[in-house]
């Protein structure tokens, strides 16, 4: 249970500085996409993963694909608001 916080306290910190760049990987611009890539892999990596566990895992890795579609929502909401109010 520790390690399931553990990785999604990870997700949630890059989301305080969510336009951070990754110097760390050549493949992901944005640290947060890396982040959320590699917890999600992380999830389910021998040594991590509990087979006993799995709808935990499955549950975390669903709630971080959607904490990143929330958040891209919101962003996409936010810009069409601006745009209408420049108008």
């Amino acid at each position: 249970f520790c390690r399931l916080q553990e990785i999604a306290g990870r997700v949630e910190k890059c989301f305080f500085n969510p336009w951070a760049t990754c110097s760390d990987s050549p493949d992901y611009k944005l640290a947060l996409i890396s982040t959320m890539i590699d917890c999600v892999q992380t999830c389910w990596t021998q040594g991590v993963y509990l087979p006993s566990l799995a709808h935990r895992f499955w549950k975390l890795t669903l709630q971080i694909v959607s904490r990143y579609i929330t958040w891209i929502t919101a962003l996409g909401n936010n810009e069409v608001s601006n745009a209408l109010l420049n108008t």
